[in-house]
């Protein structure tokens, strides 16, 4: 099958190829395509026009050479053709190559070069050279360049709806200073009856998260662009321009934060991580806070953790690939000219690369590419992906594919082979528990009873049928297989 496969994509590819070479230009006044079968040594041509009719004709310069001259020397000259009168245009003289093209019909046609070029070419299979970029990505854009390529992912995840505006909602980390479109109210009406405008560009200024401290309607203070006016509006009026369709902030790209683990002494107080206690800004909670003494000045000292106590490391952590990235691996360059590389890009190779063209991981709309082409499920006979289960279980089309990939056993053949199961399933007696393992599972219903009679009295075995097969059977072939 396969084999076949291969024979008709080549013969498929083979008649595009022919298709390119043949080079065929659709003759507009034969209303057929042609094609080039012999072209002769360029020659010199010039145009000359008829002195009543104004008609143009082109003539080979080497025979008519002495009337040429003659014209160049006397502008009013005339050439006689075939009995008619031409005066010569002036600057038209050029080189043309003749060419024979054949038509579909079969009919042959003397042109040249300049007229066959300018008719409209034959439309060439899109994926001609297929076969030069097989394992190469086909993008629309240039995937080499990093502002196209991400503005080509941006107008596609806005046009996909992944992007764009889109109601906030409380969970979508409105946080200071983002950027939002509000409805603005006008005038004030009954508690049903909100009289709003049209969403206008505007600023969070602040949003309290917590429920308890901004119930419904959730007020988000916001200022807007325009005047710079402040007002509160209520979440539902708020629209943000989400850069992810699903997960918690979708204000927020694809970032990895996590701490350095390089800087091993920070100190972080568990009981206020942010910092707001100390932030110059006031707070709405402020008014609640009692005033500072000694003991709660101390209080921070016991809350205050290293991020080594708060921020742990498991054992999951520690095979990161991070761990063991090397600085740099200058100090084996034999080793990889030898063709040994370290597993991980060294941290120094990282830094050149980003120096050129740095990828900043908020604006970094990653593109899912698909499959990787480096890494095939095959690769490696140990991770191997072999199926599990019985090739029984499997569609046809699979199973023979599965079974017979060796080459070597030829298909007539192949279609013979019964895998296990198959056999199996016309023995006399299929279910049989070895004594070593589970004698006590055999039962009286597991023997071919109708291969012998019994006397109903005794209970013996009174006559074996004569219609009893021999045990190897004549293996039945199943639906699918076409000898």
């Amino acid at each position: 099958m396969y084999e076949q496969y291969v024979r008709e994509q080549t013969s498929r590819q083979l008649k595009e190829w022919e298709t390119a070479m043949n080079r065929r230009r659709w003759l507009p006044d034969h209303q057929q395509y042609g094609k080039v079968i012999s072209h002769s040594l360029e020659t010199p041509v010039v145009d000359i026009q008829h002195t009543e009719t104004g008609t143009v004709v082109t003539i080979s310069v080497k025979a008519y050479e002495r009337e040429i001259d003659a014209c160049r020397k006397q502008p009013n000259h005339t050439i006689k053709v075939d009995g008619q009168l031409y005066k010569l245009c002036a600057d038209s003289e050029r080189r043309v190559v003749p060419l024979v093209v054949q038509l579909e019909s079969g009919e042959r046609i003397n042109t040249t070069n300049e007229i066959f070029d300018r008719c409209e070419m034959e439309e060439l299979p899109r994926n001609l050279n297929h076969a030069l970029n097989y394992g190469v990505a086909n993008y629309a854009y240039n995937r080499g360049n990093y502002v196209e390529t991400q503005d080509a992912i941006w107008e596609e995840q806005t046009a996909a709806g992944v992007e764009g505006w889109s109601p906030a909602t409380h969970a979508d980390g409105l946080k200071k200073g983002l950027p939002v479109r509000a409805r603005r109210p006008i005038g004030k009406g009954t508690a049903e009856l909100r009289m709003v405008n049209c969403a206008q560009r505007a600023v969070v200024v602040e949003y309290h998260h917590q429920p308890f401290f901004n119930p419904e309607p959730r007020l988000v203070k916001v200022a807007f662009r325009a005047d710079g006016s402040i007002e509160s509006v209520p979440l539902s009026d708020v629209m943000i321009w989400q850069r992810r369709y699903h997960g918690p902030e979708r204000t927020v790209g694809d970032e990895s934060r996590r701490y350095h683990p390089a800087s091993m002494k920070r100190y972080v107080d568990v009981a206020d991580p942010y910092d707001e206690k100390a932030s110059s800004s006031d707070h709405f909670l402020d008014k609640y806070e009692k005033r500072h003494t000694a003991d709660t000045v101390n209080e921070k000292y016991r809350t205050t953790k290293q991020i080594t106590e708060i921020d742990k490391w498991t054992r999951h952590d520690t095979a990161r690939a991070d761990n063991y990235r090397p600085l740099s691996i200058s100090h084996r360059r034999d080793y990889i000219r030898m063709g040994y590389m370290h597993r991980f890009t060294p941290w120094e190779w990282i830094a050149v690369q980003e120096a050129d063209q740095p990828l900043i991981a908020e604006q970094i709309r990653q593109d899912n590419v698909g499959t990787s082409y480096f890494f095939s499920l095959n690769r490696y006979w140990r991770y191997k992906a072999s199926p599990h289960g019985y090739i029984r279980h499997f569609e046809n089309e699979v199973r023979d594919l599965v079974q017979f990939v060796d080459g070597v056993t030829p298909w007539k053949q192949a279609q013979k082979i019964r895998t296990y199961w198959e056999v199996r399933a016309h023995h006399p007696m299929p279910q049989f528990n070895r004594p070593e393992v589970a004698m006590h599972r055999n039962t009286m219903g597991l023997l071919p009873s109708h291969t012998w009679e019994t006397d109903k009295k005794t209970g013996k075995v009174k006559a074996v049928k004569d219609s009893v097969r021999d045990y190897q059977t004549k293996t039945p072939y199943p639906k699918w297989v076409q000898l």
